[in-house]
């Protein structure tokens, strides 16, 4: 087993690789591996977190409205947020950035909610035109990625090991991951917080080819605000304390989670079979609520 770690879009990383054969990794040397791995994380965050003031996910904050040109991988966030957009009818919508930071959930971590912003603060239009690679916009907007972004990346870490010949590994996140299984064909058993109690499992999983994503409202929260925001109120959503998913890929249950966040309870089952996936969330009450295809094991 070889495994390192590194610190990147704000959550502490690490890559585990299980070989059979180590002669890969005498051949390659680990930190020209390593290197890699940092080095293009880097490089996604510095155009795609909020938090960058030159990133394209800020490249439109002064934009006036009309069509503008995007590149190939910032059209494939959104093309995805576009289609969570329409699940949700848009609760979800990565337009949110602008909420976020007049809240206080920005690049200098004020952390105290701009009341005269949230009041003005309305909810910008944008639409893809795919041949074109652009988007059209009525004016301003912030995108803000964090809910998909990251098991997107996971799942592009995963990509680079398999091209460089490392077919059983886990690429951890933040609590988010994606794992292949180990050499010998068994799963990556992980243990899954309780939502707020980092010292209680709430379950296990065994993983095996799957993604993994969990969020809730403890980890980014402030003052009566946390992440999960209802942009139509314009305030935190109460249905839920935490969420967790596993899908087919880590890109697949980050999408999981950020519906489930922000939909009503009612519509939980319904919503998620429409992107695949299993999932188990804590309601604000504590209640557990699961998939009947959940295949972990629940020990709360």
């Amino acid at each position: 087993m070889f495994s390192f770690q590194f610190t990147a879009l704000g959550t502490a990383w690490s890559i585990s690789i299980d070989q059979a054969d180590l002669s890969l990794l005498a051949q390659q040397p680990t930190h020209g591996l390593r290197k890699k791995v940092i080095d293009q994380t880097a490089d996604f965050e510095r155009r795609f977190s909020r938090f960058d003031q030159e990133s394209e996910s800020r490249q439109f904050v002064t934009a006036a409205a009309g069509t503008h040109p995007i590149s190939k991988r910032l059209m494939e966030l959104l093309i995805v947020a576009d289609s969570l957009r329409s699940l949700t009818d848009g609760a979800y919508d990565p337009a949110v950035g602008g909420l976020m930071e007049a809240a206080g959930y920005s690049p200098d971590y004020t952390l105290k909610p701009d009341q005269k912003k949230l009041e003005h603060w309305h909810l910008p239009f944008w639409s893809l035109q795919l041949t074109k690679h652009s988007v059209t916009i009525d004016g301003p907007v912030l995108f803000d990625f964090g809910g998909i972004g990251k098991g997107y990346w996971i799942d592009q870490i995963s990509e680079l090991l398999f091209a460089e010949g490392f077919p059983h590994h886990l690429v951890e996140g933040g609590g988010d991951m994606y794992a292949t299984t180990k050499a010998d064909g068994s799963g990556w058993n992980v243990a899954i917080e309780y939502p707020g109690k980092t010292d209680l499992a709430l379950g296990t999983y065994a993983l095996k080819n799957q993604g993994l994503a969990a969020s809730d409202v403890f980890r980014r929260s402030w003052g009566r605000w946390h992440h999960f925001v209802d942009v139509a109120l314009k305030q935190p959503t109460q249905y839920i304390m935490g969420c967790v998913a596993v899908s087919d890929s880590a890109w697949r249950a980050d999408q999981v989670t950020s519906v489930l966040a922000l939909t009503d309870p009612s519509v939980f089952s319904d919503t998620v079979s429409r992107i695949g996936g299993e999932f188990v969330v804590i309601l604000a009450n504590g209640e557990a609520r699961m998939s009947s295809n959940w295949s972990g094991e629940i020990f709360v």
